[in-house]
């Protein structure tokens, strides 16, 4: 019976997310595992588990539960790659041609990440506030258990694709900053903090719709971090230098500035780069999705 069924899901659900919620720690669950196998008993196909746990809403609304980011849509094209009013790392000027895939609307807050990790390592306390102090591999874990929750597969950007949806795409107008030649107008620095993160999309959005891609915190890319790779650099769907076989195996890509960060940080083709195992209240990051 369709609808007994639907029923049996839905009463299922209510249960685990109360359970998930519960103010108290000792009346959460231990680990998303755990909720997961809850809410399948072993049975219940993985579609219908993602299609009804996929509550979305606004890291800014928290009266609805959130466990997937919202998603925008980037569409591909073919842009350049780098600057010639930068470090010298931002060149060569390269032409770069990307596919289609998902962005993350904001960095993931602290909400979404405690929400999966049952834990907020953040120095600066905000649900709606991005999740900070997050190493590379950190965030890597939180990635899997979040595909396990879902079963979808979410990542981190490529390099090029973040640089890609910072400039805002197809709709780019080559602002200096993700969606403005102002930083003040799309993101948190030194200059705007006050010494601290700030809750997302609280500034305006760049040409694409996605928020505080300048500023707040930095971002954790896939790549790893090779100083010469824009002159080697695939043309198309890009995936860093691991892919061509000449790398450090050091450091992975930042990108965006942080709220500590001069403006000239937080341009949109600006490159930096950390340890994987960094920490830092400087280091966040932001979901992908292919298509």
């Amino acid at each position: 019976n369709p609808k007994a069924l639907q029923q049996n899901i839905s009463d299922k659900l209510n249960s685990v997310l109360l359970r998930m919620l519960d103010k108290k720690k000792e009346g959460r669950y231990p680990t998303c595992l755990q909720a997961k196998e809850d809410l399948f008993n072993g049975s219940t196909p993985s579609r219908i588990y993602h299609s009804q746990t996929k509550i979305t809403s606004s890291p800014m609304n928290t009266n609805r539960v959130s466990i997937e980011p919202e998603m925008v849509l980037v569409e591909g094209g073919n842009f350049l790659m780098g600057s010639h009013h930068g470090e010298p790392d931002e060149l060569p000027i390269h032409e770069v041609g990307l596919s289609n895939f998902y962005i993350g609307k904001y960095p993931v807050s602290q909400f979404e990440y405690e929400k999966v990790m049952n834990t907020n390592p953040s120095k600066f306390r905000g649900e709606n506030k991005p999740v900070e102090n997050v190493s590379w591999k950190r965030a890597i874990q939180y990635i899997s258990i979040l595909n396990d929750i879902t079963q979808k597969n979410y990542r981190l950007l490529y390099e090029a694709e973040w640089e890609y949806a910072a400039r805002g795409g197809k709709m780019s107008k080559s602002y200096k900053y993700s969606g403005s030649n102002s930083l003040d107008e799309v993101g948190w620095f030194n200059e705007n903090s006050g010494n601290e993160t700030h809750e997302v999309g609280q500034k305006a959005p760049n040409e694409l719709g996605i928020y505080d891609m300048s500023g707040n915190v930095w971002e954790w890319c896939w790549d790893w971090y090779f100083k010469s790779y824009y002159s080697k650099s695939e043309k198309f769907n890009p995936r860093g230098p691991s892919e061509l076989g000449f790398f450090t195996e050091k450091f992975r890509v930042l990108r965006g500035g942080a709220w500590n960060y001069s403006s000239d940080y937080c341009r949109s083709v600006r490159r930096s780069n950390n340890f994987p195992e960094m920490c830092s209240s400087i280091n966040g990051f932001r979901l992908a999705l292919d298509i």
